[in-house]
């Protein structure tokens, strides 16, 4: 038997999530320098492209692909289906990630890694927790 896509995407997750956790980890512990928050912001957007990513092909796997697979449409979807729990707060990740990689805004660095921290690395953990589930149920 093959193993599914998203099983495949799930560990590329895995692993950009356990890099932004050991940088959320050393952020609590001390002030990061600006280098470091560059970097903090960068696991970010690689782990948010993952967690997007690994929610559409699970969608997809479970018998709900999305029609148009863009992150707005993959996050509805995966709100609808009981994958994620808090749109609203996927949605503002995906803002502020945009934000960081496209229109790259000086004043809202700061914020951004305070944000990264708080409330969006929780959200990762929570999206983890949902598909190692998943997965370790046979799906």
């Amino acid at each position: 038997m093959d193993t599914p896509r998203w099983h495949l995407r799930l560990d590329n997750f895995l692993a950009a999530l356990a890099s932004l956790e050991a940088s959320a980890r050393l952020a609590s512990e001390r002030e990061l320098s600006e280098l470091e928050k560059a970097g903090f912001v960068q696991q970010f957007e690689v782990c948010w492209e993952a967690g997007w990513k690994v929610m559409r092909d699970y969608l997809c796997a479970a018998g709900s692909p999305v029609d148009v697979p863009v992150p707005r449409n993959v996050i509805r979807a995966a709100f609808d289906a009981n994958v994620i729990s808090d749109g609203d707060m996927w949605v503002e990740a995906m803002k502020a990630r945009n934000v960081m990689s496209h229109d790259y805004d000086c004043s809202a660095f700061g914020e951004t890694v305070i944000r990264i921290g708080a409330d969006f690395v929780p959200l990762l953990v929570a999206l983890r927790a949902k598909l190692i589930g998943e997965r370790d149920a046979g799906n």
